[in-house]
């Protein structure tokens, strides 16, 4: 299950990497997942530019593109992978980034 919107940290970006912290104000965009064994996320502008891509699930987007802060809107995400038993999955979805 992946979230609609989030709101980045204004003070810079990120490893990606979540916590418990970041979940309580919504600054990084990642999956709340369990069983995968595969993973490849990635985010698209409206415009098709791929501006984030992880291959580690402990890692989500924190809504900054070479070093910058995105506008706020909406993007696209696509995640590929594989399940624990072998089954592969393809999902799609937007995501609004909001600024404070």
């Amino acid at each position: 299950d992946f979230p609609n919107a989030f709101i980045p940290n204004i003070n810079g970006p990120s490893t990606g990497y979540y916590s418990q912290k970041s979940d309580e104000s919504a600054q990084v965009f990642h999956p709340v997942s369990s069983s995968v064994s595969e993973y490849q996320l990635r985010i698209f502008s409206r415009r098709g530019i791929l501006i984030f891509e992880s291959n580690d699930i402990n890692i989500g987007w924190d809504g900054y593109y070479k070093g910058q802060l995105c506008d706020q809107g909406v993007y696209i995400w696509k995640v590929r992978g594989n399940y624990l038993n072998g089954e592969p999955f393809t999902k799609m979805g937007d995501v609004t980034l909001l600024k404070n």
